[in-house]
């Protein structure tokens, strides 16, 4: 990834975090629960890519697994 990209997704995160971060005040407990988890998938998943470990997509899988199987049975 491009370095501006990189760190204005960073930017663009840590703004959205901290207005959501006043209006989850008033929100229910489950609902804040929610946010945060999903928050901090989506920063892992932003500090894997800039560390360049490769996370398993579910694409690979079919690509390499599925397709050549239902391949093999269209065959048969």
């Amino acid at each position: 990834m491009n370095s501006i990209f990189v760190v204005s997704l960073f930017v663009i995160m840590v703004i959205t975090f901290i207005f959501d971060h006043r209006k989850l005040k008033s929100q229910k407990k489950s609902l804040r629960w929610f946010y945060y988890g999903m928050f901090a998938i989506t920063f892992a998943v932003y500090l894997c890519s800039i560390s360049g470990v490769p996370l398993p997509m579910p694409t690979a899988f079919f690509l390499h697994k599925v397709s050549p199987w239902v391949y093999s049975l269209i065959q048969l």
